[in-house]
């Protein structure tokens, strides 16, 4: 009577275990790799974030007034959103600058030709990242 496992049974169930931690360990190494990339991920979203609130807040202004509202924001910039926004425990930096522009893109202190150049800056430990939308007054 023979005890034990054979060389041809070791061999199996080696190589069934390892195509099982393979398979487990892939989801894992994806996630890390993802996190690695999560602070630039994060300047993204935080300026894009910011972007789209601005635009929402300029909307609701009438269009008589948006060379007035625009004039408040270029003399404000930059401006620091408040409160800094923390993510993974991290606190962010970000600002939005607004420069007022006429048709040959020249600055505007009166915003009177009804262009804008919005700028939002998110800055983390690490990095930065600006993000930049032309706006005008047609839009409203």
């Amino acid at each position: 009577m023979k005890r034990g496992f054979g060389l041809l049974e070791l061999v199996a169930a080696i190589a069934i275990a390892a195509i099982a931690g393979a398979s487990l360990a892939a989801p894992l190494y994806v996630a890390a790799k993802s996190l690695r990339g999560a602070p630039e991920e994060t300047l993204v979203q935080l300026a894009r974030g910011e972007m789209e609130m601005f635009l929402a807040e300029l909307s609701r202004a009438a269009p008589a007034q948006w060379a007035e509202a625009m004039q408040a924001h270029q003399s404000a910039s930059p401006a620091a959103v408040l409160p800094a926004p923390v993510a993974d425990g991290v606190a962010y930096n970000v600002t939005r600058a607004v420069e007022c522009l006429d048709l040959s893109l020249a600055a505007d202190a009166g915003c009177a030709a009804g262009f804008a150049r919005v700028t939002v800056t998110a800055q983390g430990p690490d990095a930065a990242l600006s993000l930049s939308s032309a706006v005008s007054r047609r839009n409203w």
